[in-house]
């Protein structure tokens, strides 16, 4: 498209040129066999999909789900104080993060428990205070 909206004949050879380059690209590409793919390249491929995996996927969702449980603290020990199960419900959210952490960002568990822990600790601190003042 964009060759035939060039007015000048050597751009327009150009993208041809180039769009008749891509398309030889994409024809060898389609050749190719991953099992003569030498094996530690298939891991290297595989290793960078994960972390693409968890840059783009679990990385936001977990900053999204941390943001939402500080956002959500009050509701949330509301309905835990009201079934008298406020330290469990804290827990089992911060057991949560970790290991979705653990699981996905291949953080060490112990590592990201304390990451986790200190974390809910100084906001459940910080809404005692904020609540007693």
């Amino acid at each position: 498209m964009a060759r035939s909206n060039a007015t000048d004949a050597e751009l327009r050879q150009l993208l041809g040129d180039l769009a008749e380059a891509e398309r030889v690209h994409e024809e060898t590409a389609s050749l190719f066999d991953p099992a003569h793919q030498p094996r530690s390249e298939r891991e290297e491929e595989g290793r960078l999909a994960r972390q693409l995996f968890a840059l783009q996927v679990i990385q936001p969702g977990l900053v999204g789900l941390m943001d939402g449980s500080v956002a959500t603290l009050a509701p949330l020990f509301a309905a835990a104080f009201a079934t008298k199960n406020t330290w469990n419900t804290f827990l089992v959210e911060l057991f949560a993060i970790a290991w979705i952490r653990k699981r996905y960002m291949e953080s060490p568990f112990a590592t990201s428990l304390v990451q986790v822990v200190v974390g809910g600790l100084l906001v459940f601190l910080a809404g005692i205070l904020i609540g007693s003042g």
